[in-house]
């Protein structure tokens, strides 16, 4: 696993679903991923988060997190909070929006993000750990969305929870907004400053027993939480 870390700098082109792969020569030398047949979606820039990330090459920083499966933005009262986390991310003027190495997924948090870029036109940067089996899942699942994304490569034995922590403190950010979220978001936001301010939308998520989960940010007060008034609330 180690010895198949890639070195800083790397490109991935993103590729439609089923297309065959093969190396290619990118710009300025790059190694790149490139598609036989399909057509090429967008692309994955590796980069070292030891070395490479620059606070100040990012302006206003926001990070997005939340449930990471069984979302059901069919559900018009998810639908509904999904608009409204749209409007309040857009309300904070990021030029760089970030996240913690999730998939793309319909059923994801993440399924809003080219929305939020659409909205914004913010830079897509996400952290990543620097495992094989993590960069090609982030390759297959974020081609669908036809995005072009900064990844920042961490240590590969960083737990999820450690990632988020690490995010934060290296963009400086001061803004994070929750769209629900789980065991992972809370345990973040137990070790985050307090001048780091938690924006929180209660989406829902199906429990694995088809009812309905509720996020365990959804009954915490802290002064650095503001839970986000909502049309329902």
């Amino acid at each position: 696993e180690l010895a198949q870390q890639r070195p800083s700098g790397v490109l991935a082109l993103l590729i439609a679903e089923g297309a065959m792969e093969g190396p290619m020569e990118g710009p300025m030398g790059a190694s790149m991923t490139r598609a036989n047949s399909g057509s090429t979606l967008g692309f994955v820039d590796y980069q070292s988060i030891g070395t490479d990330f620059d606070p100040g090459k990012y302006g206003t920083v926001v990070h997005f997190k939340g449930f990471g499966r069984r979302m059901n933005f069919a559900d018009e009262a998810t639908a509904a909070l999904a608009a409204e986390v749209v409007q309040l991310v857009a309300k904070l003027e990021p030029n760089t929006l970030v996240w913690d190495g999730d998939s793309y997924s319909e059923d994801s948090f993440t399924y809003l993000i080219p929305q939020l870029h659409r909205k914004t036109n913010a830079q897509l940067v996400m952290f990543l750990r620097d495992r094989l089996k993590d960069r090609q899942r982030v390759e297959r699942s974020w081609a669908d969305a036809k995005l072009s994304l900064t990844c920042f490569l961490c240590p590969p034995d960083l737990g999820f929870d450690c990632l988020g922590e690490m995010a934060l403190k290296a963009t400086q950010s001061k803004g994070v907004v929750c769209f629900g979220g789980g065991a992972v978001v809370v345990a973040e936001f137990d070790v985050a400053p307090q001048d780091i301010t938690f924006y929180f939308v209660p989406a829902c998520r199906l429990s694995e027993d088809g009812g309905v989960e509720v996020s365990p940010l959804q009954a915490r007060c802290a002064p650095n939480l503001q839970h986000v008034p909502t049309r329902e609330s």
